[in-house]
């Protein structure tokens, strides 16, 4: 059996809303995936439309998955995310957007991401990159996440 491979997209995103407040991936949306997709044997890896370091949000030292999530060697990884723009869709078994990361979705880092998301002929430069790269994973299985309303399918 070979190993399955996930790649975890995280924002570059520092500030958001008129007032500037700072921003970041939300810390639990992402250790807790992982601590489970790592339990199951399976390879994350981690990109963000800029590459490098993702800021950081809603950290909680008192949850035992993020603490250990920041003294991983996966959180190191994703201090050194890969550009989007480098990343082949093509090379990951699911891709996995952790819901703050909406607020990249019109980078302009992402345009490899929408390219190889599609075949030739279809609409994609008409769709945003994060609905780009879901479509292509359609026919797998797939779910999708949003804390603010409650819901995951």
């Amino acid at each position: 059996m070979s190993v399955r491979y996930v790649l975890f997209v995280a924002t570059n995103a520092a500030v958001i809303g008129p007032n500037k407040r700072p921003t970041g991936f939300f810390f639990p949306e992402i250790a807790h995936p992982f601590e489970a997709l790592d339990k199951a044997g399976i390879a994350v890896e981690f990109a963000s439309p800029l590459g490098g370091k993702p800021p950081e949000d809603g950290f909680d030292g008192e949850d035992p998955a993020q603490t250990a999530f920041l003294n991983s060697k996966a959180y190191r990884r994703l201090s050194r995310s890969r550009k989007l723009s480098e990343v082949d869709v093509l090379d990951y078994d699911a891709v996995f957007f952790p819901a703050d990361s909406a607020q990249w979705s019109t980078s302009p880092g992402t345009q490899r991401c929408r390219q190889r998301s599609f075949e030739p002929g279809t609409q994609a430069g008409s769709s945003p990159p994060s609905a780009t790269v879901l479509l292509h994973f359609w026919a797998s299985p797939t779910t999708a996440e949003c804390r603010w309303c409650g819901v995951a399918s």
